[in-house]
């Protein structure tokens, strides 16, 4: 990345001549390999899917295990997310000139990329996909809490805590479930920015909830899109989760080729 830092990519390929490039930001505690069977359905279409690991995710090249565990969750700040992203996206015109170009955020990674539309432009992606994005918490951290968080967090980038998710994916040695208390400080405000400010974002969008989502707030996707204009779509499933486009099925992935389409 630009500052040297070294993040693993992915590029999962069609067997024939690309149509168009997906760029994949991750949710939190993923890495590239929860992407291979979405990635499949995609290149069956023709479509190159792109995924870099986030900063403080995934393998970490470069680090020793050692540095790996102490680094995971943590970030140097937020803005290094939209650097990294901006970084992929230079690359992908090097390794896929001429081709369109896609982008598809899922929770935290539609977090992201949702600021990134507002704070760093909205001309490099032809039309966006934002899978449950991370909003808001479904179980909102006390004010309490939330305050002492803050405080803790612009002490040190590296006073983390756990979200008591690794039993979702307990074979998994490469999820982890640790953020910094300043991230996620730093995500909470990213979220409440992205939803005051819908209406400035001019890209299409394709919006995804599931109702029934117990771990980011299924009210704070569609208060986003309440205050978005009408360039974004909500379609919103009455019984679904949070890993939508890994739960509901090959449909719904139908459904984003079609709008990307």
């Amino acid at each position: 990345m630009r500052d040297g830092v070294q993040l693993r990519v992915a590029r999962f390929e069609p067997g024939g001549e690309p149509s168009g490039v997906i760029h994949v930001v991750h949710g939190f505690g993923e890495h590239i390999d929860f992407y291979p069977d979405v990635a499949a359905v995609f290149a069956a279409e023709g479509y190159v899917t792109v995924v870099h690991e986030q900063r403080g995710f995934g393998k970490m090249p470069g680090k020793s295990l050692r540095e790996r565990k102490k680094s995971l969750g943590i970030t140097p700040g937020y803005a290094w997310f939209l650097d990294d992203v901006d970084t992929i996206r230079d690359r992908i015109d090097l390794w896929y000139p001429g081709l369109p170009v896609f982008l598809f955020g899922f929770s935290m990674g539609g977090n992201v990329a949702a600021n990134y539309l507002l704070l760093r432009g909205q001309g490099r992606y032809e039309k966006v996909v934002l899978v449950s994005p991370w909003l808001r918490l479904h179980r909102p951290v006390h004010s309490l809490l939330g305050r002492m968080a803050r405080g803790l967090g612009w002490v040190s980038a590296r006073i983390r805590i756990s979200a008591k998710l690794k039993h979702y994916f307990p074979d998994d040695h490469l999820f982890h479930d640790f953020i910094s208390l300043r991230l996620y400080t730093e995500i909470t405000d990213a979220g409440e920015y992205a939803i005051r400010h819908a209406d400035r974002i001019t890209a299409p969008v394709l919006l995804f909830c599931g109702r029934a989502d117990r771990t980011v707030c299924p009210d704070a996707i569609v208060e986003f899109a309440g205050n978005a204009g009408e360039n974004i779509t909500l379609r919103a499933f009455p019984e679904g989760g949070h890993r939508l486009h890994m739960d509901v099925g090959p449909g719904m992935l139908r459904e984003i080729l079609e709008f990307y389409g």
